[in-house]
């Protein structure tokens, strides 16, 4: 090896380790154009598939694939190809191809056996089942490898998504445990806050079945907990909007307000914002001075970003309610033309659809529906 071809490619690696992602696959590549036959060579294609993967904002998955297969036709005995092969599962599954992924991963395993990547093998496997909603089988994974790798750096992970797998399932207890244990043994990790935003959905959904197993008091002060203690947390925006909810349903409603306007001024851009709105519209009707004129806004607000909102049809619904309630029953901007333009967007049969009929013709004497 020539001081040249070493140089080359310690200058590579250097942008590498500094995330200078770009300039780093321009050099690997360059590298491998000028010493194809390097004993280098493995190294190279390796990160050059790191580079392809890291880019950002656009990671190159595919081309990250094509070069890690590439390096193992080229390079059949290097050492780097179970970490590749590791690799090439977890593009494919960056990329939502969750049915190549489980098979490369699986492959991994079967070829490497017991290497030093099979518990973060075993960890995207069990995503993979999770992002195929077979939540039983991810949390069957998870559960029997943190049995057999206790002290695998991979934990915080495998109880998140156990946790998560369990919730799915409505195991609502189970999976609080793990969320607990999570932020209480892994304090560090980077999901504490989202386990701690979980361990909160859990208590909500237990305060809403029935009977309830879970207090509203107590789901809002879990919400708080996690505001409180995660102020960099990515999901703020949520926590809020459920603590505000838990709120509406403790009838706390001027607590529950306060809480939405915060989410809503703090992240009006956000995908959370659509059920802000509905929600800040109900909790507007609630409070001693029914706020009509914000709560209508609010509904109109999630009916204008149409039917991406799970909180479309329901918008519609307490649209055309105040309205009734306010006797705006006919004519332009009345419960007769919203209940219409729902009954356009959600054609009969529509539980909904009757549904509101039905309240609004307990308020309008007009036979504005069906």
């Amino acid at each position: 090896m020539s001081p040249a071809e070493q140089a080359a490619f310690d200058a590579a690696k250097a942008d590498y380790i500094g995330l200078r992602y770009s300039a780093a696959q321009a050099e690997f590549q360059a590298f491998l154009a000028t010493y194809p036959r390097s004993s280098l060579g493995d190294k190279a294609s390796f990160y050059l598939g790191r580079c392809k993967y890291e880019a950002a904002p656009s990671p190159d998955y595919a081309g990250a694939i094509a070069v890690w297969k590439a390096m193992a036709t080229a390079f059949p005995q290097s050492p780097l190809l179970p970490e590749a092969q590791y690799w090439v599962g977890r593009a494919y599954f960056q990329n939502n191809d969750y049915a190549n992924a489980r098979t490369e991963l699986s492959r991994q395993l079967a070829t490497y056996p017991n290497n030093a990547f099979s518990d973060v093998v075993g960890l995207y496997l069990a995503r993979c089942d999770f992002e195929t909603a077979q939540f039983a089988a991810a949390q069957a994974r998870l559960t029997q490898l943190l049995a057999v790798v206790p002290a695998s750096p991979w934990s915080a992970d495998m109880l998140y998504w156990r946790g998560r797998s369990q919730w799915s399932q409505q195991a609502f207890v189970a999976a609080r445990a793990d969320f607990d244990r999570l932020t209480g043994q892994y304090a560090m990790s980077v999901l504490a806050d989202n386990a701690s935003y979980w361990a909160g959905r859990c208590l909500f959904s237990q305060a809403s079945l029935a009977p309830p197993t879970a207090t509203w008091a107590d789901t809002v002060a879990a919400f708080d907990r996690t505001y409180t203690t995660y102020p960099m947390s990515n999901v703020r925006d949520w926590v809020l909007h459920y603590k505000g909810r838990a709120q509406f349903e403790n009838l706390a409603f001027p607590a529950a307000l306060d809480s939405l306007n915060l989410q809503l001024n703090m992240w009006s851009n956000l995908p959370s914002r659509w059920a802000g709105h509905y929600w800040r519209g109900r909790v507007s009707l609630k409070t001693a001075t029914p706020d009509t004129v914000g709560a209508l806004a609010d509904f109109d607000a999630v009916i204008a970003m149409g039917g991406s909102s799970v909180w479309y049809g329901a918008a519609f619904e307490w649209k055309a309610r105040t309205q009734a309630d306010l006797g705006l029953c006919d004519g332009t901007s009345s419960a007769s033309s919203t209940y219409l333009a729902m009954k356009a967007a959600f054609p009969p049969p529509s539980p909904s659809l009757a549904r509101t009929c039905a309240y609004v013709l307990t308020k309008c004497v007009a036979q504005i529906c069906p």
